[in-house]
């Protein structure tokens, strides 16, 4: 495909200038290509819609991410909430609520441990103390 000799930023500009009352033929003439295609350029919905529609996608992906990150945000409150009922003071207390967070909340044991700030390997230890 070939390439064209005008930016879109020029062409967006010399769509403005229409808008703005200059006269096509006159730009025409200034940036040296025929009227049809200045009146194709507007046809096409200028060049900016493309970069524009591009940026909308974009943002419309970065919205979904942050939902999903407020979602996760929520359910860690309400989890903390119900926690915060109780008394976590012991280790023991920690693992009892990493266990209701997993049971009740459907939370992974990474994301529980982290909520509660126990690391893993002391939630999953077993004395060997008889």
């Amino acid at each position: 495909m070939r390439r064209s000799r005008f930016h879109a930023d020029l062409i967006a500009a010399t769509l403005k200038r229409i808008e703005l009352g200059e006269r096509a033929e006159d730009l025409a003439d200034e940036l040296g290509v025929s009227v049809r295609t200045i009146y194709r350029w507007r046809e096409r919905g200028a060049p900016l819609a493309a970069h524009s529609s591009a940026r909308v996608a974009e943002l419309e992906g970065e919205i979904l991410r942050l939902q999903k990150i407020n979602a996760q945000q929520v359910e860690d409150i309400a989890a903390l909430s119900a926690a915060l009922v109780g008394r976590y003071d012991s280790i023991a207390d920690r693992r009892r609520i990493i266990e209701g967070f997993i049971r009740e909340h459907q939370m992974s044991e990474r994301h529980a441990c982290d909520l509660v700030d126990l690391s893993r390997s002391t939630k999953r230890y077993r004395s060997t103390q008889r």
